[in-house]
């Protein structure tokens, strides 16, 4: 963009500049910062079009945006892998545009990397964002510990209510609540003796 600084700091950068390069689309700048701009252009009748930041909308937990393709159709895409395409490289087989505090919303360049779907969940793991890690109830509101606990990998599910619904399985009519309160007294046994 003409007479505008690239290198403008940014508050939550630490002073580091924002440095911008072109992405994919014709037309379009995106920053180190995760902001997305059109670039100055004239157009077919010769009148001067100043460049403008784009408006991001959060669609999916993540921050999109909507620029024109070489077909001049918008086409959205999420801010996170336009950073990475423009800064990093393309998207590698296989691999997601991951953010290492686990914020869809932060998109510096610091924060962002490709990974796969396995790296992402450990990310969770390790921020402690993973729902199933961090469950603590099940749904029927026995406390996931031992005794009353089944894990598998990094899920946790309630015991109590596994036997109580196999047992309400092979003896149909029966609650399966009351089965599984049952089960869970059993279980609750257990955790006070051990």
């Amino acid at each position: 963009m003409t007479g505008k600084n690239p290198l403008k700091p940014c508050k939550d950068c630490d002073g580091r500049p924002e440095i911008w390069a072109p992405t994919s689309f014709s037309g379009y700048e995106v920053s180190s910062h995760g902001r997305v701009r059109s670039v100055d252009r004239i157009d077919r009748r010769g009148r001067n079009w100043p460049g403008k930041i784009m408006a991001q909308h959060v669609s999916w937990r993540y921050f999109q945006v909507g620029m024109e393709n070489e077909h001049k159709k918008q086409v959205y895409r999420k801010v996170h892998n336009v950073v990475l395409e423009a800064f990093v490289s393309e998207r590698p087989e296989g691999h997601y545009g991951l953010h290492y505090d686990d914020d869809p919303l932060h998109n510096h360049l610091d924060n962002l990397r490709w990974g796969t779907a396995s790296e992402n969940a450990q990310d969770c793991l390790r921020n402690g964002n993973h729902f199933w890690a961090n469950k603590t109830h099940c749904p029927r509101g026995h406390l996931l510990v031992e005794p009353n606990l089944l894990r598998y990998g990094s899920s946790k599910k309630c015991k109590a209510c596994d036997s109580g619904r196999q047992y309400v399985k092979r003896h149909p009519g029966l609650d399966i609540q009351q089965e599984s309160d049952r089960y869970y007294l059993r279980y609750s046994e257990l955790m006070h003796l051990g």
